[in-house]
């Protein structure tokens, strides 16, 4: 009994407890998700829109997270044309700067990552944000969910 306990506890907190320390190396990967309930960006105009009151992660410092070795970004990204590109932006908006973009043209949401971007995150506090943006002027582009993930 006390081993099926402590294996529910384990499995729980997997799931739920992305940066907690436990056992067994079950903490490898650490999750920030910008924002819940697919109630994500989106837009028509080719200069972007920002989330910053309901998706921005505050004073983030790569540094702050012991032996970080890999990172990705990753979101589920579409354009409402095949034919125009739905740019999704990690963007430091401290310093006014993209980190990244993925990048798709397809109509149904796809599930898009970067390559590692460990190198290109802020090692001093910066805030971080998404912007969205479509390659033509009218087109509606969206996102219904977007993670950055680090990896011990």
């Amino acid at each position: 009994m006390k081993l099926r306990l402590k294996l529910l506890v384990v499995i729980t907190c997997m799931l739920y407890c992305f940066s907690c320390d436990l056992p067994f190396g079950l903490d490898k990967q650490i999750r920030f998700k910008f924002f819940d309930d697919h109630s994500g960006p989106n837009t028509d105009s080719v200069e972007g829109n920002f989330r910053y009151e309901t998706t921005k992660i505050i004073k983030f410092n790569v540094e702050y997270f012991e032996g970080v070795k890999s990172a990705y970004f990753v979101a589920n990204i579409k354009s409402s044309n095949e034919n125009t590109k739905c740019y999704l932006d990690l963007y430091n908006v401290t310093d006014n700067e993209v980190i990244t973009t993925i990048e798709t043209s397809n109509i149904e949401y796809v599930t898009i990552e970067s390559n590692d971007i460990i190198s290109l995150l802020p090692d001093s506090e910066k805030d971080l944000d998404l912007r969205i943006r479509s390659e033509d002027e009218g087109v509606y582009v969206f996102c219904n969910s977007a993670y950055l993930f680090l990896y011990r």
